[in-house]
């Protein structure tokens, strides 16, 4: 989870500028689809209520974490990790 916080930083500006993107445009349906198929309702709907007083974007941010934490293995995560982050 805090990895892909990593990563969604990595994507925008520099590494630890806080500035964090999704992975998945938001715009589409890639988002909303990643993460219905890999958190159970009541998990998205936990996620939404924690996180919704910081604003839609941190909720996505959130949800987006959370979704890849429960469905992509960690080997996966650092080489995403590595590449996002080009080290």
């Amino acid at each position: 989870h805090e990895a892909h916080h990593i990563i969604q930083d990595c994507l925008e500006g520099t590494p630890t500028d806080g500035e964090l993107v999704t992975l998945f445009r938001t715009d589409s349906s890639d988002h909303k689809d990643f993460v219905v198929r890999n958190l159970p309702q009541e998990q998205i709907q936990r996620i939404i209520q924690s996180y919704s007083s910081r604003g839609a974007h941190t909720v996505l941010l959130e949800l987006e974490a959370f979704a890849v934490a429960a469905s992509v293995d960690a080997s996966r995560i650092t080489v995403g990790l590595n590449r996002a982050c080009d080290l």
